[in-house]
Order: C-alpha cells, then sequence, then structure tokens
C-alpha cells in the first residue's frame, strides 16, 4: 500500500510541483483537523466492545454493537464534513494568492467523509474475525486505484489539483463500497448476521445495549478525549506551516512527512494486528499467554524499530532526490529528524492495546491530552523559530510523550512489571 502512495506522490509532484502538492496537504490538513474534532476512535470502541460480547456469546449485543458504530461513523462525518465546507467559503480570503483552495477544501471533505464512512467500523469488523489480510488488501487496491486513474486520465488530458481529488474520491467512494460487501459476507460467515435496515433503530440499539450504556459512554468519552488530544500529532504541524512559510516548504515538509507515515503504517499494522490479540487474552483471562507475547512482540519490536531507522536514514533522503527531481534536501533532512520517534514508539507498540483491555482508556486519554497541551505550545514557538526544521524535531518527541505519559500511571494503577519478568 505504501508503495503506491509513493508512486502516487511522486507522479504528483512531478506533474504538478512540490509547491502544487504544498496547497493540497493543506487544504487537506485543514479538512483533517476538523474531522478529528469529532473522531471518537470508533474502531477502538468496536474492538473493545465486540472482542467482550463475543467472549460472552452475547449475540444480540453483537449485532447491535456492529449497528451502532456504522450509526457513528455516519453522524460524525456529516458533521464534519459541514463544517468543512463552511469554512471553505472563508480559508480563501486568508490565502487569496491560492485561488483553488475553496475547491481543495470541498473536496477533501468528500475525500475524508469517504474515508471515514465504513472504513473504520469496516476495518474492526475483518480485524475481530482474524480477516486481517482482506483488510490490507482493500485499502492497498484503492490506494492502487487512486494511482491507476490518475495516470490513466493523466495521459489522456491534463490533470491539476481538482482533478487529482475528484479521482481520489471515486476512489474512496469504491473504497468504501468494497468494505461494506466484505463486512456483510464476513459477519454472516462466522456469526449468523448482517447489516439491516430494520436494525439500525435507536430503540433496538438501546434495548440491547441499555444495561451496557454507562460503561460504553464512559469509554467513548475517555476515547474522544484521546482523539481530541491526537489533533496536534496529526496535521497541526502542516496548518502552522501554511499559516508562517510558503506553501512549497509546506510540501517539501510533506514529502518527508508521508515517508515517515510509511515507517508508522509497519508499526500500526502491528498495533491494529496485536490489540485485538491483547485484548482476547485479557477477556479470557490467559494471563500467562499474555505474558509470553508480550515479551516476544517487545523484542521483535525494538529490532524492528532500530532496522526502520536505519535504513530510512540510509536511504529515503537520496531516494527523495531520485525520484523527485528536488533541488532541495530539505524533505530528507526533515525525515531524518522525525523519524527519530519510531526507535522509543516501536517497542511499546503493546502499551495503549494492554491499557485498553484493561478497560483504563481514561490513562490514554490524560496522558494523550498532556501531550496535546504540550505539543500546542510547542509546535507554533519552534516553528516560528526554526521553520520546517522545528516542526520536524517536535513530531520526532511526539512518540516518546505519549509513551512516557502513558507509561507512568500505567505502571502504578494495572502493575506492568509482571509483563517485563522473564
Amino acid at each position: 500500500m505504501m508503495l503506491g502512495e509513493f508512486l502516487f506522490i511522486l507522479w504528483f509532484v512531478t506533474h504538478l510541483g512540490s509547491e502544487a502538492f504544498g496547497v493540497i496537504s493543506f487544504g487537506y490538513a485543514v479538512c483533517f483537523i476538523i474531522f478529528q474534532f469529532t473522531d471518537i476512535r470508533v474502531t477502538d470502541f468496536f474492538i473493545q466492545f465486540f472482542t467482550k460480547y463475543r467472549a460472552s456469546n452475547e449475540k444480540n449485543k453483537l449485532v447491535a454493537l456492529t449497528h451502532l458504530a456504522l450509526l457513528l461513523e455516519l453522524y460524525k462525518g456529516m458533521v464534519s464534513f459541514v463544517f468543512c465546507n463552511l469554512l471553505a467559503w472563508i480559508m480563501p480570503y486568508f490565502f487569496p494568492e491560492y485561488g483553488n483552495l475553496r475547491e481543495i477544501i470541498h473536496l477533501s471533505s468528500f475525500i475524508l467523509l469517504f474515508n471515514n464512512l465504513t472504513t473504520s467500523t469496516g476495518r474492526g469488523v475483518l480485524r475481530v474475525l482474524d480477516k486481517f489480510s482482506i483488510a490490507a488488501s482493500i485499502s492497498t487496491f484503492a490506494v492502487w486505484l487512486k494511482l491507476g486513474l490518475c495516470v490513466l486520465c493523466g495521459a489522456i488530458v491534463h490533470m491539476g489539483s481538482i482533478d487529482v481529488l475528484a479521482v481520489t474520491i471515486i476512489s474512496y467512494v469504491i473504497l468504501t463500497l468494497v468494505f461494506f460487501f466484505f463486512c456483510q459476507k464476513e459477519l454472516k460467515k462466522q456469526l449468523g448476521f448482517s447489516f439491516e435496515l430494520s436494525k439500525f433503530n435507536h430503540m433496538v440499539i438501546r434495548s440491547a445495549l441499555g444495561a451496557d450504556s454507562k460503561e460504553l459512554v464512559n469509554f467513548t468519552k475517555h476515547m474522544y478525549l484521546t482523539s481530541l488530544s491526537m489533533v496536534p500529532t496529526k496535521e497541526l504541524d502542516v496548518n502552522i506551516l501554511g499559516w508562517l512559510t510558503t506553501m512549497e516548504v509546506v510540501g517539501l515538509y510533506k514529502i518527508g512527512k508521508n515517508f515517515l507515515a510509511a515507517i508508522w503504517s509497519f508499526i500500526d499494522a502491528v498495533y491494529l494486528v496485536c490489540y485485538p490479540k491483547i485484548s482476547y487474552f485479557v477477556h479470557n483471562k490467559q494471563m500467562l499467554e499474555l505474558k509470553v507475547f508480550l515479551i516476544l512482540l517487545r523484542k521483535a519490536m525494538f529490532f524492528m524499530g532500530v532496522f526502520l531507522y536505519f535504513t530510512g536514514f540510509l536511504i529515503v533522503p537520496h531516494a527523495i532526490n531520485v525520484f523527485y527531481g528536488l533541488n532541495s534536501d530539505l524533505s530528507g533532512d526533515l525525515f531524518k529528524i522525525m523519524s527519530l520517534g519510531v526507535l522509543i514508539w516501536a517497542p511499546f507498540v503493546w502499551l495503549a492495546p494492554l491499557v485498553l483491555a484493561h478497560g483504563r482508556a481514561d490513562i490514554i486519554s490524560k496522558g494523550a491530552l498532556l501531550t496535546a497541551a504540550l505539543l500546542v505550545f510547542l509546535y507554533p514557538v519552534f516553528i516560528f523559530c526554526w521553520g520546517a526544521y522545528g516542526g520536524a524535531i517536535i513530531t520526532a518527541l511526539v512518540s516518546p510523550l505519549t509513551v512516557l505519559l502513558t507509561y507512568i500511571p500505567a505502571s502504578k494503577k494495572l502493575n506492568l512489571s509482571p509483563f517485563f519478568i522473564k
């Protein structure tokens, strides 16, 4: 999948330039921030309670939970979509030199709407049903479809930024439909039910989950706070760079950050695989198996983090200059700084899933909020003083801060020491 994203960005930058890529990155980042404000982490919410209800064989709750998750995706997506399109009419007044910024924000809101509509619930369903390969294949298919459509259309007509975004929307609409199809298929095959219009009923869902409503609300509240705290870790840096530097610098920064995202994708894939596994061990009280699993995972991820960092350090800067044909070393230098965080995050990838599996989403949310508060202060100061390099330094600190501010309270409240004893 990351190869497809790499080739897509390569195609875009070589055809339209780093400044055009910067404008799109800025417009998308504006929308992403808004969508983040309504993100209640449906995937985490779904995996946590789906695993619990499945372990206790409560099928009526499984049915209600699955439909509730999809409704939540729809509601939060539509709220964000409306706010993005309202903001699209305001932003061009601050950036009159970029005449297509309004259209870019409009189209970016469509992309995020479809990207979030069923994919969070869809990925959650396929992961708890041990269909990781299908979830990964669908996401990969969407990336290659987007690239293929852009190359094909670009060979026929000249494509601008707006055309590229329109093609991206088409690919995400198809992605949504494919996810929905496979979720229907696997739910029916493994659990004997699927999405039905009659089940998208608030009264039906409330009657099935009413006894657990307090637990559901508390978990969701803490995960929403966690999501809010992630705003500074996502696209806040790109937004601030757009206001304090040029769009060309934004484009070069985003190229380096996209290579960082390639590294994160490997670690995030491990997170998404180990979370259901850890949750299963905890809910079934298999503590010995959990201990062995965490010890092996920690060792493997330490070496994986070291390998990913030094491989990227040696290869990525040269790859950027060779493939993108840039006359600046800025993207490569920024990547070297940003990717330092992987050395901390990789060996602690198990921490958040373990805390969540124990039902302590409050620990995650408080740690994330403290991290966010620091980032809201540090990003503007460092970017104002050192530009893109300042943003890269703070990006590298995000993971160490998150791990530290989560591990300290978790070690006191959950007694993590047994999981470190061989």
